[in-house]
């Protein structure tokens, strides 16, 4: 009985670049998948913050409007530490958000120039300040049968 060589030798070229070329998509494609979860759990906890923010600055002008009517039910204390405790959560909360928020474009950005996608942000000669290549010094894109010898 024969036995079967699977050494690189023996499978041709086009099969081998079939194989890497299918296992470098599957690659990206996973890179892809981790890249939009981040972007979308950060995304998801900033739009979660903009809530609790907008809920406790609500709480506290609810509070100031209807304090007139409260205050002959509520000793002066209680309403000021509600109305000031609303304001600081309120506050908190805008700040959490703006944070991720502004983390949730900068991992966007930071993405994009990873994985090639063009940054639609920079003009030609900001893109040439930032040290990036123009098409005309990028390298030579060569043809395949001149990487690969057969």
């Amino acid at each position: 009985m024969a036995s079967i060589d699977n050494s690189s030798d023996s499978v041709p070229i086009a099969a081998l670049l079939v194989e890497r070329a299918t296992a470098l998509a599957r690659a990206e494609a996973g890179l892809a998948l981790v890249h939009t979860r981040r972007i979308a759990v950060g995304a998801v906890g900033a739009l979660l913050a903009t809530i609790v923010a907008c809920a406790f600055a609500q709480l506290a002008l609810v509070l100031l409007v209807a304090w007139p009517v409260l205050a002959a039910h509520v000793p002066f204390a209680n309403l000021l530490v509600g109305v000031v405790a609303s304001l600081l959560i309120s506050g908190a909360a805008a700040g959490a958000a703006i944070g991720t928020w502004l983390g949730v474009a900068r991992e966007r950005r930071n993405g994009a120039s990873r994985d090639g996608t063009p940054r639609l942000s920079l003009s030609p000669a900001q893109d040439a300040a930032a040290g990036h290549r123009t098409a005309s010094e990028r390298p030579r894109a060569e043809a395949l049968a001149e990487r690969v010898s057969l």
